[in-house]
């Protein structure tokens, strides 16, 4: 009979262990959606080597994305007079071509 309690006993600690430990896989969604790209999600399962691999892809992509980055920002700040200035040099254009 103590055979039997001791081992419901040890049941019931692994079963609050399990329950303190384990990982939900909802979280582990949420967490590859927001922050998948610095390998949350690997964090989170203990699997630390392939959240750095995750980390160290995420750089070099910045790195082969940056030039590009920059690109897109200078042509967000400089849009605008880019195209004033096509279309003034237009008008002048085709001032002179109507002879205005």
């Amino acid at each position: 009979m103590d055979s039997q309690r001791q081992r419901a006993e040890r049941l019931h600690l692994m079963s609050m262990h399990y329950n303190a430990e384990c990982r939900s896989v909802g979280i582990a969604y949420v967490l590859l959606i927001l922050c998948g790209f610095l390998g949350a999600h690997r964090f989170y399962l203990g699997q630390s080597e392939k959240a750095v691999l995750c980390i160290f892809l995420f750089l070099i992509s910045l790195l082969l994305i940056f030039p590009y980055g920059l690109s897109f920002l200078y042509d967000l700040v400089t849009l605008a007079g880019s195209v004033r200035g096509f279309n003034s040099n237009l008008e002048r254009e085709l001032r002179r071509k109507f002879g205005l």
